[in-house]
């Protein structure tokens, strides 16, 4: 596995060749503003977002809250990761925890066909099944999803398969942000590369400064980015830089708009 700086380099050439849009304010505008340009790299991925969201929609299980789709610098940094971990490995298995309505585990799935996700989700939105059912029939045999409170299931996963890049995106509240953090320790391989979404959270915050101070993980750096439905919502209809929005297609998140961090290390110790 590739230590931290070198595969945190080759994230970051994917985002900065993914974000061809240098002058675009930092605003609340900044999303519809970079428009398609500013991930084209990840065309396809995003094809394939707007195919889950219809399916997911046709069966009565719409996206319920903001999904890693939104935030596509974000996008583009799992994706590198997930390339470069499978340089190495014949079989790069990444743990999830949050796998929501599918679409980050997707994106590590259509990364590379070497990927494999180990998802858990609390399971509290009909999207939850129905996107599993969709997306593992789509990639049989690389995906699993355990459903139920990540502070109950992570301890029971058998710690003889590590996982190679973790990604947590789980809850974000009380003790569940350092539960997933120490949980998913153990099944990490040693200098896995380490992933927490939605990092400017208070709680998540703290837990992941508490867990560099005791030597559990190291980081790398925090990307930082607006995210909004408009940025997976256009479908790459036009190569304008100001595209339309169908609203019917953002589902019950029509006006999320968040600035998002997306802490970026390592497990340290394994």
């Amino acid at each position: 596995m590739r230590g931290a700086t070198t595969w945190l380099a080759l994230a970051c050439g994917a985002a900065r060749a993914a974000d061809v849009v240098e002058t675009c304010a930092w605003n609340v505008h900044e999303a519809t503003c970079a428009g398609p340009r500013a991930y084209a790299a990840q065309r396809a991925y995003y094809d394939e977002v707007v195919a889950l969201d219809a399916h997911l929609r046709s069966v009565g299980a719409p996206p319920a809250e903001g999904h890693s789709a939104m935030c596509p610098r974000a996008v583009a940094h799992m994706r590198a990761v997930a390339r470069a971990a499978a340089e190495t490995s014949q079989l790069v298995r990444v743990c999830e925890v949050g796998f929501n309505a599918g679409h980050s585990a997707l994106n590590w799935l259509a990364a590379d066909p070497r990927t494999a996700v180990d998802a858990f989700d609390l399971g509290a939105h009909p999207s939850a099944a129905a996107a599993f059912a969709y997306l593992a029939g789509k990639y049989p045999g690389r995906l699993r999803l355990t459903l139920g409170d990540s502070r109950a299931t992570l301890p029971l996963v058998d710690h003889a398969k590590a996982c190679d890049v973790v990604f947590i995106d789980g809850g974000h509240d009380g003790d569940v942000p350092a539960a997933d953090l120490g949980n998913l320790a153990p099944l990490a391989a040693r200098g896995a590369p380490l992933l927490v979404d939605n990092a400017n959270m208070a709680p998540g915050r703290a837990e992941i400064a508490n867990a560099t101070a005791r030597g559990l993980v190291r980081e790398a750096g925090t990307l930082r980015e607006s995210c909004s439905p408009s940025l997976a919502g256009s479908a790459f209809a036009t190569d304008d830089p100001n595209p339309p929005v169908d609203p019917a297609l953002l589902g019950a998140v029509d006006h999320m708009h968040w600035w998002n961090e997306l802490w970026i290390g390592e497990y340290v110790v394994a």
